[in-house]
């Protein structure tokens, strides 16, 4: 039985225990008369196989610490092992590092003793900007037609160059920084339009970018626009005292037109490119976007686009957005008025005092600096086709005589002195702004070769509005508060009516874009 460590006092204890157990149950057998050799082999027989027993016994009361004891010796052999690598590598990195010092301390001293060369620092080849100016397309190259090139930063000219007879050009090296390209517009017409340049968007030259290669086209890129009414203007007679007449104010502001070339400094136009009046440096000013205002009456609607030259004298806008702003104009003209000319003028003035010439003076330098200003459309120069300004010209009339001015000389005659021709009140083009008001600001596209039809939306209450005017207002100093053309800021309570398109005689319209055509199907053809 006993195969259990013999030094152990744990499997002596275990194996006593057995043998007190076997003996106390071979007595108990003997004291039932059995013999002693069988009583003893009877418990042993039933007790079981006393060794394997005692193994049992001994690992469940010494297992935990056995286990302890091999696993702490195995580490310990691990730990040891390791430590002999540990061992090992480091005297093998301090070998190798001792040779790398050595081999570090040769390249050093050869280096010492090789002599110095100054290392020439890389230059990236000048850039140029090259490509083709053509007319429309690519097939239609432009032959000797100057491109010149222009600093982006502070508008000047950096250099002038000349297209070949496939209407290549190069820049030549340039230094690195961003340019614009800007050429004369390609027209047929004999006439110079008012802005005869061409400016490209800005082109990057820097060093480590793509050689910069631009195809100019020249061709002239613009589109006009043609305008329809809901109904005709009106024009009334009321009895026997007054007519009432009207005409339509439009005004057309476009970003693609610039005064002077466009820099970095300036906000980035919505489309490109832009239309120039000049290649003067723009550090001289700063560059505007110019507004075309008109004064049109019915016949001139019908003319179309002989009338309406928003853009030049051909009446073209250039291709990308414009914001259109408009009013019908109406007045009280009573029965039997004839607009003063200015031989009348001068012979009511000429024989008064030097005081009362003086206010002639006064009179035809403002009637002259408003014509100038309202006849030719305000920022553009007075096209060929429009009629010099002068008292008897229709659109002077109605943007100097003041809006409501002859009704109020009606109702407040002036018996002292013979009654002179209105003081020239000019219709203010403020009261007329793209920036005023957004309700009545639309926004309308110009494509080029095409025409982009407007229809402006006529009030139909704008005869019964004036007629309930003066129907209702009989005093001279009541009626002076809706009359407009003073040089002064309207009232608070006028200005409101203005912007929300009530006032009886300033009435802002709504304008509806239906659609473009072709140019050559058009009325401007």
């Amino acid at each position: 039985m006993s195969k259990l460590p013999g030094n152990d006092p744990v499997a002596a204890e275990i194996q006593a225990e057995i043998a007190d157990h076997l003996a106390t149950a071979t007595e108990k057998l003997q004291s039932q008369g059995i013999a002693s050799n069988e009583a003893r082999e009877k418990s042993e027989a039933k007790f079981g196989d006393a060794a394997t027993i005692g193994r049992r016994c001994y690992w469940i009361k010494q297992g935990d610490f056995l286990m302890f004891h091999t696993a702490t010796i195995v580490l310990l052999t691990l730990l040891c092992c390791a430590l002999g690598v540990m061992a090992f590598n480091g005297h093998r990195s301090q070998r190798q590092m001792a040779e790398q010092m050595t081999a570090l301390a040769e390249q050093l001293k050869a280096l010492a003793e090789r002599p110095i060369v100054q290392s020439q620092p890389s230059e990236h080849p000048p850039q140029e900007i090259t490509g083709q100016a053509y007319v429309g397309s690519p097939t239609l190259p432009v032959k000797n037609k100057e491109v010149m090139i222009v600093n982006a930063t502070d508008g000047s000219i950096v250099r002038r160059v000349l297209t070949d007879d496939d209407g290549k050009y190069r820049s030549g090296p340039l230094g690195a920084g961003d340019y614009c390209l800007v050429s004369s517009v390609a027209t047929q017409s004999p006439l110079t339009p008012y802005f005869p340049y061409i400016q490209t968007a800005p082109i990057y030259v820097y060093p480590g970018l793509p050689a910069p290669g631009h195809d100019f086209d020249v061709a002239e890129q613009a589109g006009r626009l043609a305008i329809e009414l809901s109904r005709e203007l009106p024009s009334l007679r009321v009895d026997d005292k007054y007519t009432i007449e009207s005409r339509l104010l439009i005004e057309v502001a476009t970003a693609q037109k610039r005064s002077r070339f466009w820099t970095s400094s300036m906000p980035m136009p919505p489309a490109w490119p832009l239309r120039l009046s000049s290649v003067t440096a723009s550090d001289r000013g700063p560059s505007f976007s110019p507004r075309f205002l008109e004064l049109l009456a019915q016949e001139d609607l019908k003319n179309q686009h002989e009338a309406t030259h928003f853009g030049d004298q051909f009446g073209l806008l250039p291709t990308g957005e414009a914001t259109v702003v408009a009013a019908v104009i109406a007045d009280v003209i009573p029965l039997g008025y004839q607009p003063p000319q200015l031989a009348i003028v001068e012979a009511t003035f000429g024989s008064r005092t030097d005081s009362t010439s003086i206010k002639r003076q006064v009179f035809k330098d403002r009637a002259w600096q408003s014509a100038q200003a309202m006849v030719s459309g305000g920022d553009r120069p007075i096209a060929p086709s429009n009629n010099p300004p002068t008292l008897e010209n229709d659109r002077f009339f109605w943007m100097t005589k003041g809006l409501g001015q002859l009704w109020l000389k009606r109702l407040s005659p002036d018996e002292t002195e013979p009654a002179p021709p209105p003081q020239p009140f000019t219709l203010l083009q403020s009261t007329l702004s793209v920036n005023a008001r957004s309700d009545w600001t639309f926004t309308v596209p110009i494509i080029s070769g095409s025409i982009t039809r407007l229809r402006v939306e006529v009030p139909a209450d704008i005869e019964a509005k004036i007629k309930e005017l003066i129907a209702t207002t009989t005093e001279a100093q009541e009626f002076w508060k809706y009359t407009l053309g003073d040089n002064s800021p309207p009232p608070i309570e006028m200005q409101q009516e203005l912007n929300q398109g009530s006032h009886p005689f300033f009435r802002k319209v709504k304008i509806t874009v239906l659609g473009t055509e072709p140019l050559d199907q058009g009325p401007a053809k």
